[in-house]
Formats: structure tokens, C-alpha cells, sequence
């Protein structure tokens, strides 16, 4: 039996968003955790270094809660919630992967951000943050790192996928699968069940 041709152009589809989300999960872990060795050996805890003064320092410090230093002394119990959200993003990526390439990055991105977290938390039983960003002298954003950069860029591409892109589709259909469905009828039975209907 001959393959649909567009069946097969899925499915080529399907395994290059996968590798496009290996591959950015793997350079998101692999970037995390260098980035943060290298800070632990070359600064200080609780130093500050002004990298682009008022706006941007780099300061080493290390976190067992979550931002804003919240819920300090739990990093058993968000260890637990790292490993239950790094197993629904891949529950979740099936039906990405054959819906878009920006959900396969999204997903990428929250996948290796997480596990860079979680690989802190097992090794160290904290997090290692050195990011320190201030908007003028009225605010400063919590210090973070790499990992939480890549989950915040990941949960914005998915709000701009699902509230811009493609804004109230069901998150379980596939857009793409369902138009390879529709080219895969037969297009003497596409109109049958209306001409059906009116012939009643």
C-alpha cells in the first residue's frame, strides 16, 4: 500500500520538532549548569559586581525556596514538584510535536530549565542564582539563572501560542492532524453527507 504523501510530510514534521526540543533542553541543562559552576568558582557568595550598572549585577547567591527567597528550608518538596513537572511536559509534548515547532521550542525550553533546577536541588539542596537585574533604583527583580530564564521564555511562547496563534484551540486536537485528516478523504466523500441531507 502506497503512503499518503502527506502522512509522511508529518510525520518528517513530527521528528524534527522532536529533535528541535532535545536539542534545546539539552543546551538549556548543559548551559545552566556551566554557567553556575563557573559562578560558584569565580565569585564570592554575596558578592555584587556591576556588569551594567544600574541595571544588570551578577551576584552569587543560592536559594532552597522558590523567588523572593519564599518558602526557604522545602527543597525536598519542590524537588518532588520538578520531577512531576519535567514528566507532564513530556506527557504534554506528544501532541505538541505534531501541532508546532513553537510548542516543541516552548516545551524545549520549559524541559531543560526544569532539570537544571532539579539537577541544583539533588546535588546541593539549593539553587544556585546569580542573575541580578534592577529596573532604576525603585525595584529589583529576584537574583535568578539560566534555568528560570529558559521556563519564563517557555511560559510566555506558550501564552502567545494559545492566546495569539492559535487562540481557543482545543489543546488536545492537533490543528495540522486534523487537516491531514481532511486531505486524506477522498474528495467524491466529502460532500456526500450533505448531499445526503438535502436528498432526504
Amino acid at each position: 500500500m502506497k503512503e499518503n504523501p502527506t502522512t509522511v510530510g508529518a510525520s518528517r514534521t513530527a521528528l524534527l520538532r522532536w529533535a528541535i526540543f532535545a536539542v534545546i533542553a539539552v543546551v538549556i541543562l548543559v548551559g545552566d549548569q556551566i554557567s553556575k559552576a563557573w559562578i560558584s568558582s569565580h565569585y564570592r557568595l554575596g558578592v555584587s559586581v556591576p556588569v551594567l550598572p544600574p541595571t544588570l549585577y551578577i551576584y552569587h547567591t543560592t536559594n532552597d525556596g522558590v523567588a523572593w527567597s519564599l518558602f526557604r528550608g522545602h527543597t525536598d518538596f519542590f524537588s518532588l514538584v520538578a520531577v512531576v513537572f519535567s514528566v507532564g511536559i513530556l506527557v504534554v509534548a506528544q501532541p505538541a510535536m505534531r501541532r508546532s515547532t513553537m510548542l516543541a521550542i516552548a516545551t524545549g525550553l520549559l524541559l531543560g530549565g526544569s532539570i537544571g533546577n532539579l539537577v541544583d536541588r539533588i546535588r546541593l539542596h539549593r539553587v544556585v542564582d546569580f542573575i541580578d537585574v534592577h529596573i532604576g533604583s525603585w525595584y529589583q527583580w529576584p537574583t535568578f539563572n539560566v534555568a528560570d530564564s529558559a521556563i519564563t521564555t517557555g511560559m510566555v511562547l506558550l501564552a502567545i501560542y494559545f492566546w495569539v496563534v492559535e487562540p481557543g484551540a482545543p489543546a488536545s486536537v492537533p490543528q495540522e492532524e486534523s487537516r491531514d485528516a481532511t486531505a486524506n478523504v477522498d474528495p467524491g466523500e466529502r460532500g456526500v453527507g450533505v448531499r445526503d441531507v438535502r436528498s432526504g
